[in-house]
């Protein structure tokens, strides 16, 4: 699968070679003199094909493409050649049962590790399309080789649930919602579990659908009780406005440690949901109280105070404070522009949810606020900024409605 860090996207491909390791236990003195004897006899061969998206423009390699000699008792094979957009892999694995004299494991330890530092990687060019820069109509194209596939591994064996929640989850993400809840529910009728009931429930909450994600909430947490599932229906039922419930919920939960911290930020938001502005800023407060300093309660904190515009004269201290022991974290510098933005600091918004963007490209949240903000401010690409973020999570508009917050007409 594809690994995204920041605005870096690689992949790496699933290899028997890769991820060599020899670590022969030495840990006491008698073990020591004592030869390593190697696996097998067992050998892997695999073929694969990476298909590379737009030509294979700008996709580099890294790692060892080509490889073929013995490591610690393995024989390793590795082939990579490049036809345009097409990457050809043959990888052979064979462990040979043989004896390691203790005088030369020194030297294959470290041989490995040279060997498994050079795991192979495809690399995306930094500017390359992401899934929220294609309009429904040109994700779905896009995504209709992988339907086909993973339509043949549904029929394949269609009693199998775990089959139709992959097809489900692509279709969520590829914007073909309607089937990821014909999927879903066609796996719950095979398997019910609370899990595929929450990502039901979470499909419905970005379809606008949230009285049919209460209830897929509501069976989730019957089926599988923990603190989880009840936070994300307490999460739920605040956002319908049934205050009295969620914080009933919340009380019920046992937690202990970071959960208890993430259930008072949850009771706090709730409260400001429901107009009880300060009461939900003393339970951060009383929280901080017990962590001084705790980056995640600073952050609670100063979002608590933009998205409620509650003590918006202490919010910059405190979000500055939050951006510092974050480390400049994508989530918190978002969290201090909407602050920012309250206060009417415009271009110090902007400054912030741009760093923000810079090294989370995908934080759907920020894209928002600043679409609404160029918008409002009659920039460029305001429009296209309010388009993307819908597409990565269409929940952002009630969300944000709910802070007063909307984009233009």
């Amino acid at each position: 699968m594809w690994r995204f860090e920041g605005a870096d996207a690689t992949y790496r491909p699933w290899l028997e070679t890769a991820g060599l390791q020899f670590q022969p236990n030495r840990a006491r003195a008698a073990w020591r003199e004592i030869p390593v004897q190697n696996g097998g006899p067992i050998r892997f061969r695999d073929e694969a094909v990476v298909i590379l998206p737009d030509g294979g423009e700008g996709f580099t390699l890294d790692g060892i493409e080509n490889y073929e000699g013995e490591i610690a008792g393995v024989r390793v094979l590795r082939e990579t050649r490049r036809e345009g957009d097409h990457l050809y892999i043959t990888d052979d694995y064979a462990e040979i049962p043989v004896e390691i004299a203790p005088a030369d494991i020194p030297e294959i330890r470290a041989e490995v590790a040279r060997y498994a530092a050079g795991d192979l990687t495809v690399e995306a060019p930094r500017d390359a399309l992401r899934r929220w820069d294609f309009d429904d109509d040109e994700a779905l194209r896009r995504y209709a080789r992988l339907e086909e596939e993973l339509t043949r591994f549904v029929e394949g064996d269609p009693e199998q649930a775990f089959r139709l929640t992959l097809r489900g989850g692509m279709r969520a993400t590829g914007y073909d919602r309607e089937g990821a809840i014909e999927d879903f529910t066609a796996a719950l009728e095979l398997a019910p579990s609370g899990d595929i009931y929450q990502t039901r429930a979470e499909t419905y909450r970005n379809m606008g659908r949230l009285d049919d994600a209460i209830t897929d909430a509501r069976e989730a947490y019957a089926l599988q009780p923990d603190v989880a599932s009840g936070s994300y229906l307490a999460m739920l039922l605040g956002e319908a406005g049934e205050a009295d419930e969620a914080y009933g919920l919340l009380d019920r939960l046992d937690a202990s440690g970071d959960e208890r911290f993430a259930l008072i930020q949850m009771r706090a938001d709730i409260a400001g949901q429901v107009g009880q502005k300060e009461e939900g800023w003393q339970m951060l407060a009383d929280a901080l109280l017990e962590r001084p300093g705790s980056a995640e309660l600073l952050n609670a904190q100063c979002w608590f105070a933009g998205t409620w515009q509650h003590r918006l004269d202490e919010a910059e201290e405190v979000c500055t404070r939050a951006v510092e022991r974050s480390q400049w974290s994508a989530n918190v510098l978002d969290s201090r522009a909407l602050a920012y933005y309250r206060m009417g600091r415009i271009d110090d918004a902007l400054a912030d949810l741009e760093a923000a963007l810079r090294n989370t490209p995908g934080l759907g949240a920020s894209r928002f606020l600043r679409g609404i903000i160029k918008s409002e401010q009659g920039q460029d690409g305001g429009e296209e900024d309010i388009e993307s973020a819908l597409r990565m999570s269409p929940s952002l508009r009630l969300i944000y409605a709910r802070y007063g917050i909307t984009p233009p007409r």
